[in-house]
């Protein structure tokens, strides 16, 4: 009786939920930044092209350029010296050369930005691709685990089984049904606690196993009582 008991214990706390596969986070959005960025130098870039059509209006130029500073980090001392020496020597060859520079600059910086932009998409495909990956692993990692679980109750459960069988044949009915008993629930339990019904076939399990019990002890009265009687007689 004792390994019926042991194994309804075990079944008890089989049930547990499959791991959690927590979802990966999204890759940077590139695209939103730039976005972002391309507004901030459309508004500056309006600003100045409203500074050189007003150029002739020194309160409308002080108010653009203050607006078009306000969407630009503070200029550093250096550059700050460098612009005003620039506009004191008011050079035509100086502003046609920074001008040139400027433009070279920005191109160069927009074919930075297009092969970041481009090397995010080709990252995005790889997280992506690495992600399913590790969620495939990990599902058969789980798989590979019940498959485990199912070979040792599997095999749990043919050992009791040639055990209980044995002990019907060697010491009895009583002896062996029990580990019988228990060899086909251990076989069974893989199923069990995969189903739906784990709960109702846990408490239907107790139920059973507490009758069995009441009835072997019911048993082991009876047959102390009778033996009693036999004593009896005899004297």
């Amino acid at each position: 009786m004792k390994p019926c008991l042991f194994i309804c214990l075990i079944l008890a706390g089989c049930s547990s939920p499959a791991p959690v596969i927590e979802p990966s986070p999204p890759a940077a959005q590139l695209g939103t930044l730039e976005a972002k960025q391309d507004k901030i130098d459309g508004r500056v870039a309006g600003a100045l092209v409203a500074i050189e059509i007003n150029a002739d209006k020194p309160p409308v130029v002080r108010a653009e350029a203050k607006l078009a500073q306000s969407f630009l980090p503070p200029a550093s001392e250096e550059d700050r010296a460098f612009a005003l020496a620039r506009a004191a020597a008011h050079d035509d060859k100086a502003y046609q050369a920074q001008t040139e520079f400027a433009r070279k600059f920005l191109d160069q910086l927009n074919q930075d930005w297009k092969k970041a932009d481009e090397l995010s998409k080709v990252n995005a495909v790889e997280i992506k691709r690495v992600t399913d990956e590790n969620k495939q692993l990990r599902l058969d990692l789980v798989r590979v685990e019940k498959e485990g679980d199912h070979k040792v109750w599997t095999l749990t459960g043919a050992a009791l089984v040639v055990l209980g069988g044995a002990a019907m044949v060697l010491v009895g009915i009583k002896k062996g049904a029990p580990l019988l008993v228990a060899g086909l629930f251990a076989g069974s339990i893989p199923y069990i606690t995969e189903s739906e019904w784990f709960a109702w076939i846990v408490g239907g399990t107790g139920l059973v196993m507490a009758g069995l019990l009441i009835w072997v002890i019911f048993d082991k009265a009876r047959d102390a009582v009778n033996e009693n009687e036999t004593n009896k007689k005899e004297v």
